[in-house]
């Protein structure tokens, strides 16, 4: 079918109790896993570095043409609106595990449908984020945000809603092109769209051209319509693609409704899991908040900076999804134990290897945020906090993939908020407002609770890695 499955090994034919083929003589040697792994995650790593360079412009621009307190109310909305947007796409994930299982059993008729399906729910999840949007003003009061950051963290948080069904939208989209074997449309797109998103960003942030001066809100503004872009252009050229006939696009067959129970199965506790890690994210962010301005400034260049290094490990973990699936599909035990050992492993170098660069070169990378001197110093020392934990960040990630693809999707909801609030959170409240850091101290305990994540999520793959595991 694609780079989705493992083409040495798919069953061929639609009898799924046929025995699967044996795997080729080099399909179990190191080499071979790190090749696949390899060739399935760049072009994600690439599609989902273009996604986050959206966001990356938009501090940026910020920073550079605005002030700290636009930083602020841009990062106070992000806030809100990353775990919404995350906990939306850990809910169509499913679909990764659904097709790539389908696949390597050797029915690749199936996704077509779970295709439209997926579809679907990414409709009524974004409609979902908007309406919840106009509670935010209310909801910042009450958790004592500055007064005179919330209305433009509410102005930007509305203005990315709006723009959610087309993220999730063209998620899903960017997913079946990526199993079609066609990442370089998703590819192009995100980079004709990141060139769109910085002449527009210009426009609405600073009002040039006769447009608005909408500061932060702008910013928002300029990524939605971006998004909207993105999506019909790029489902406009999967319809177009013959590949597309084959899996039933314009015919899908099956049972919706069962596909799209089963979608939901995987998706509530994948987005739980997401949320609770996503939250304990957006709890830094409002302690951080509750510190000032320039802290909470601070801390989103200093996640903002540290996501764009974690696009590696969530390129690792659709990677890993996928190979997982397709040995589970195959029942090639051994296989799918050594596509998530080596992914893990891989996820470890690169992410490790990122952190150094932002250790070392913690002003560098600040001062491409920002020039405001009361947030460049805070950013600086954030990311040097930051620095040691990268590649556990990177490996509970690809773990947590790894565990949810062979049909355990409950357990690491309970590990990631073992780890995130009843350890992390804790930790963040004591170096922050105790031994009085600010913000890098939230950083800290953030970023060690991805240690204590990374070891439970570990010491369960491999639990799971003595087990036989059937197509879920």
């Amino acid at each position: 079918m694609s780079s989705l499955q493992e083409p040495e090994a798919t069953i061929r034919n639609n009898n799924a109790s046929a025995p699967p083929p044996p795997l080729p003589e080099d399909g179990g040697t190191l080499g071979w896993h790190l090749r696949r792994t390899t060739t399935l995650a760049v072009p994600v790593i690439l599609a989902r570095a273009g996604n986050t360079t959206l966001m990356t412009i938009s501090v940026a621009m910020i920073g550079h043409l605005g002030s700290g307190l636009m930083l602020a109310e841009f990062g106070l909305g992000v806030s809100l609106y990353a775990p919404a947007m995350l906990m939306g796409m850990a809910l169509l994930m499913g679909m990764v595990v659904l097709t790539s299982q389908a696949d390597g059993a050797g029915r690749p008729e199936e996704c077509g449908l779970i295709f439209w399906v997926t579809l679907a729910h990414a409709v009524v999840i974004g409609c979902l984020c908007i309406a919840l949007s106009h509670f935010a003003g209310p909801a910042l009061a009450a958790m004592r945000q500055d007064p005179e950051i919330i209305p433009g963290a509410v102005a930007v948080l509305r203005a990315f809603s709006y723009g959610m069904p087309a993220l999730l939208m063209g998620t899903v989209v960017s997913f079946f092109l990526e199993s079609l074997g066609r990442p370089m449309p998703g590819m192009i797109a995100m980079v004709l769209a990141n060139i769109v998103n910085f002449a527009f960003s210009l426009l609405l942030i600073d009002g040039r051209l006769g447009f608005p001066a909408l500061g932060a809100p702008g910013a928002a503004w300029a990524t939605t319509i971006v998004r909207w872009f993105l999506f019909f252009g790029l489902l406009a050229y999967l319809l177009l693609t013959p590949a597309s006939r084959k899996l039933r696009l314009f015919s899908p067959h099956g049972d919706g409704w069962n596909i799209g129970r089963k979608l939901r199965a995987l998706g509530y506790p994948m987005a739980l899991s997401q949320g609770m890690e996503s939250s304990a994210f957006t709890a830094a962010s409002l302690m951080c908040g509750a510190l000032g301005a320039a802290q909470l400034a601070a801390y989103q260049v200093a996640m903002n900076a540290v996501t764009i290094g974690f696009m590696m490990a969530m390129g690792l973990s659709a990677a890993v999804s996928i190979r997982v699936g397709n040995a589970i599909g195959r029942r090639d035990k051994r296989g799918r134990n050594l596509a998530g050992w080596v992914a893990t492993l891989m996820a470890i170098i690169a992410m490790g290897l990122y952190g150094a660069m932002l250790g070392i070169f913690h002003d560098a990378v600040a001062g491409f945020y920002t020039v405001d001197i009361d947030v460049l110093p805070i950013a600086a020392l954030g990311l040097v906090m930051i620095a040691p934990f990268t590649s556990f960040d990177g490996m509970q990630t690809v773990l947590a993939a790894a565990i949810r693809a062979c049909g355990d999707v409950w357990r690491p909801v309970l590990l990631q908020f073992a780890a995130f609030w009843i350890f992390g959170i804790p930790v963040a409240v004591l170096f922050a407002f105790n031994l009085e850091m600010g913000a890098p101290g939230v950083l800290i305990g953030l970023f060690a609770a991805t240690v204590v994540a990374a070891g439970l999520m570990g010491y369960r793959f491999r639990q799971l890695g003595q087990l036989e595991i059937e197509r879920f």
